[in-house]
């Protein structure tokens, strides 16, 4: 009975304890599940936190234009702002509820070469990313469970989006009537006849000749490769500019590229020319890297297009036996200087047919002509307190003719795939750069020299340049690129001269000090004012006329490949 007792007894303190074993297991499992429950509502939180965040990115990396970090002004900051609020906004909804725009933040990023990690970009820097930071807070459902209210996530994302357009420019001298002008009659000298003269101007002829035929590079390249014993197309960008071959041999190879890519009436020309030629007058070989601008990129240079005009004129240039030619004696550049007019000896260089420059650096500018004028001022008499004094300087003058600039501001995409991008073209006829003294284009050029009968007051440098423009006005304008046609072109038509208004850099020392600065100063600004008055009457229209020129302007073309800027993460 004792022993009955006793088990009963055991068996009901086991069934107790069990209860309480229960009680705490159960326990400890509610608080399991329930933190299981609230973390995972939590991961859901940062994962749709980390997808907003990286969206918000990849469309705020649409807004970098390729340019420094403080060349972005107040309205892009603010347009970036309102982009990065609508789409948040697009993208709101998460667990937890939708994220306040106010709860995401940016910034411009850029990645360090030491560290290889995007840091924040500085004032002068280039952004090459953009960084979206976001946090967001979700509730806990058993908070009164775990003792947690809720549950909080950063994210972080970076995206970028390269933009890139490579912009073809340029430049030309309208209605250039070669037939009556010194360059004519230059390039003329080439052939051996005077008929053959008439082969030069239709080589130019704006509505017949080779201005409208631009083929690659690399089939001038691979033309020239078939006609020389060196392996062309194995050579490095660096070998090939240094090549030199004969004038016969590259028109040979042009006429080849002719026949692949122009009319029959353009091959009839070309081959017309090569025949023309007297070999005789050929003082010189082509070297490849003076008519064509291989870069450092050897293989996307072969793919750009070249003018026909332009590279054969520059070859013909070359066979001279000089980068330029020269011409001693334009009529008409007589200045109205102090005393009276007088006139002085201009020796005149000129570089001509620059072939198109492309560039993918955001920045193009081409001239068609450059003259370099060098020659020395009259001396010119000064009346001074009862002593006559005297100017005696060496001038020197730069004209860039048909002067065509292009600034690549933006590239987008259009909805339909357009790819648009948006250019500022500013265009002149010319550029002026003036030095009376010492220039650095003229080698042993001298100071100029005041001085009185019987010393020296003063010698120095004046440098005159182009400060701004009359009728030189910036273009904003845009081109489409649809698909993969890139013909579409921007014709720029200046009128006139647009004759830059000049300023004004002296570095003048005298052995008197400041006595006789006024005096000097006033003495120099005499002869600025009469030569900058009337430069256009004095030199551009005879020089002008001498080209055969009447006014400028400018093509400006698209190369593939224009990427708008596709975003992509980058961390």
């Amino acid at each position: 009975m004792l022993r009955r007792l006793r088990i009963r007894r055991r068996r009901a303190d086991e069934r107790g304890a069990v209860a309480v074993m229960v009680a705490i297991l159960l326990s400890v499992l509610l608080l399991a599940a329930a933190m299981t429950v609230d973390l995972g509502t939590q991961r859901a939180l940062r994962s749709d936190l980390q997808g907003l965040v990286d969206i918000v990115a990849m469309d705020l990396s649409r807004s970098l234009t390729g340019g420094a970090t403080n060349s972005y002004s107040a309205s892009a900051i603010a347009a970036i702002d309102a982009e990065k609020v609508a789409s948040v906004n697009r993208n709101k909804d998460m667990v937890g509820g939708a994220v306040p725009p106010s709860e995401l933040s940016w910034t411009f990023v850029l990645k360090d070469p030491t560290t290889n990690e995007y840091r924040v970009a500085g004032a002068t820097e280039t952004p090459t990313a953009i960084k979206v930071a976001g946090r967001a807070d979700v509730g806990f459902a058993f908070s009164g469970i775990t003792g947690v209210a809720e549950g909080q996530s950063r994210r972080v994302g970076i995206a970028a989006s390269t933009k890139r357009a490579c912009v073809r420019v340029r430049s030309y001298v309208k209605e250039w009537n070669i037939s009556n002008s010194w360059l004519g009659q230059a390039l003329g000298g080439l052939m051996k006849t005077p008929a053959g003269e008439d082969v030069i101007v239709m080589f130019f002829d704006t509505e017949t000749g080779m201005l409208d035929l631009n083929p690659p590079i690399g089939d001038v390249v691979d033309a020239l490769d078939a006609l020389v014993a060196q392996d062309l197309a194995g050579m490095s960008g660096t070998a090939l500019s240094s090549t030199t071959v004969t004038l016969d041999v590259f028109l040979q190879a042009a006429t080849s590229v002719v026949q692949a890519h122009g009319t029959a009436a353009q091959v009839a020309l070309m081959t017309n020319l090569r025949s023309g030629i007297d070999p005789a007058k050929v003082t010189g070989g082509v070297r490849l890297g003076d008519v064509i601008d291989f870069g450092v990129d050897k293989t996307a240079a072969l793919t750009m297009p070249i003018n026909i005009a332009d590279l054969v004129s520059a070859a013909l240039v070359s066979a001279t036996g000089t980068d330029s030619l020269a011409y001693s004696d334009l009529s008409g550049l007589s200045p109205t200087l102090p005393d009276g007019p007088q006139s002085m000896g201009i020796t005149t260089k000129l570089s001509i047919a620059q072939k198109p420059v492309i560039s993918c650096s955001g920045n193009a500018n081409s001239s068609q002509m450059t003259f370099l004028l060098s020659g020395t001022l009259p001396t010119i008499p000064f009346w001074y307190l009862g002593v006559w004094y005297y100017l005696s300087a060496p001038i020197s003058i730069t004209v860039d003719t048909a002067n065509l600039k292009v600034v690549t501001k933006n590239v987008t995409c259009l909805p339909d795939g357009t790819k648009r991008v948006y250019l500022d073209v500013d265009s002149s006829l010319f550029d002026i750069d003036i030095y009376i003294g010492k220039s650095p284009d003229v080698p042993g050029s001298k100071d100029f020299k005041f001085y009185g009968n019987l010393f020296t007051l003063a010698t120095g440098t004046i440098h005159l340049f182009p400060t701004g423009a009359v009728n030189r006005t910036t273009l904003s304008t845009y081109i489409d690129i649809k698909g993969n046609d890139y013909t579409p072109e921007i014709s720029i038509k200046p009128e006139g001269l647009g004759f830059p208004t000049m300023g004004y850099q002296s570095n003048i020392s005298s052995i008197y000090g400041s006595a006789y600065a006024d005096f000097v100063g006033q003495s120099i600004t005499k002869v600025y004012n009469a030569l900058s008055s009337g430069i256009d009457q004095w030199l551009l229209q005879p020089l002008l006329n001498a080209m055969g020129a009447t006014f400028g302007g400018g093509s400006v073309r698209l190369v593939p490949t224009v990427d708008c800027g596709t975003p992509r993460l980058v961390g």
